[in-house]
């Protein structure tokens, strides 16, 4: 294994910039703005890591992972590291052909681990089952529930110790001294590429449940005249013209009332300023155009047709009531003072 010191120094520049730029992502928000088009710059440039590596022959099948430097070490993650980025990606891109990706990456991870006989027991048992059928390919397998559910724990366990393995390793690194620093990296790397081995069967199985759920889901292309279709869309401009409120008083149109005009061109571009304005004299001015407000001197006309229309002068409905009254009056009388009742003794 020959490189250029040149070369050597192109390609670890390299990988530190694709570290960095993973380790970004991993302590950013996927809502974030910017994580899709980061995930994407990440995956450029562990893509341009990977083909170097192999321009460079930095790796031979022919070797022991004894005979691997100890700077070359973190070179055999970049397969593993580019699939979990692959699967974090969802913008611009089919979800389907990106998991795929992240599938074949694994799948060339894990072969040149096991080329170097990392892959150890109980993996090794895995990776067959992997390479037999990597579309079908489960952690767990098909096994009852009960046991199924005891696989899971088992693998978080085994997965948690890897981490605790690998952090005490870093710590030693932090901690070692200078005769033993190169002894302590290498040991850090090595239970690092197992944490890697590990989380691999996840992904891959992960990868395998989505595309199943995906295959049950409707296409998501759409044709030409769906795309221009403006039913779909959510910005629809507004009328410049048409009534206010409907009948009922339901708003047609948003807008928002103001004291005065100058008012209005003060809170432009300030905080709130979506949505389009007008004056209460405006508003009040739209709403007697289209007749939803009645003026004074019409609406009098109106009450006093009304009047008119009911055919009498206004003391007719006075005269009915008083008449209404007086009838009750006599009738809760008689019911006081029934027939008789005041002439008891039969006098007179």
């Amino acid at each position: 294994m020959t490189t250029s010191s040149i070369d050597d120094e192109s390609l670890s520049a390299l990988f530190r910039r694709a570290e960095a730029e993973r380790e970004a992502i991993e302590s950013s928000s996927p809502t974030s703005a910017d994580y899709g088009k980061r995930v994407s710059a990440a995956v450029t440039l562990y893509e341009r890591v990977q083909s170097a590596i192999t321009s460079l022959s930095v790796f031979s099948r022919n070797e022991t992972i004894d005979d691997v430097p100890t700077t070359s070490l973190p070179l055999l993650s970049v397969e593993w590291r580019l699939a979990e980025l692959e699967t974090a990606r969802w913008e611009g891109i089919d979800r389907r052909l990106a998991l795929r990706r992240a599938r074949e990456c694994y799948a060339r991870f894990l072969d040149l681990v096991d080329a170097y006989g990392i892959v150890v027991s109980p993996y090794d048992a895995l990776l067959d089952r992997f390479r037999s059928l990597p579309d079908g390919f489960s952690v767990v397998g098909a096994v009852a529930g009960a046991d199924r559910r005891d696989a899971k724990i088992r693998a978080f366990k085994a997965e948690r110790e890897l981490r605790v393995r690998r952090d005490e390793a870093s710590r030693r690194v932090r901690e070692c001294e200078e005769e033993d620093g190169d002894e302590g990296l290498r040991g850090f790397y090595l239970a690092e590429l197992e944490v890697g081995i590990h989380s691999s069967f996840n992904g891959v199985d992960a990868i395998n449940r989505e595309l199943q759920l995906l295959s049950h889901a409707p296409p998501t292309t759409t044709t030409s005249e769906e795309q221009d279709d403006d039913s779909t869309r959510l910005d629809q401009p507004l009328a410049n013209s048409g009534p206010l409120l409907s009948r009922t008083g339901k708003p047609l149109q948003p807008f928002t009332l103001v004291n005065s005009r100058a008012d209005r061109s003060r809170a432009v571009f300030r905080q709130g300023h979506n949505l389009p304005t007008m004056s209460v004299d405006e508003y009040l001015a739209e709403e007697r155009k289209r007749g939803g407000i009645l003026d004074s001197d019409a609406g009098a006309d109106a009450g006093q047709r009304r009047k008119g229309g009911l055919g009498g002068g206004g003391d007719d409905g006075v005269d009915e009531d008083a008449a209404t009254y007086k009838a009750r009056a006599w009738d809760d009388f008689k019911d006081d003072n029934p027939r008789g009742s005041g002439n008891t003794l039969n006098m007179g």
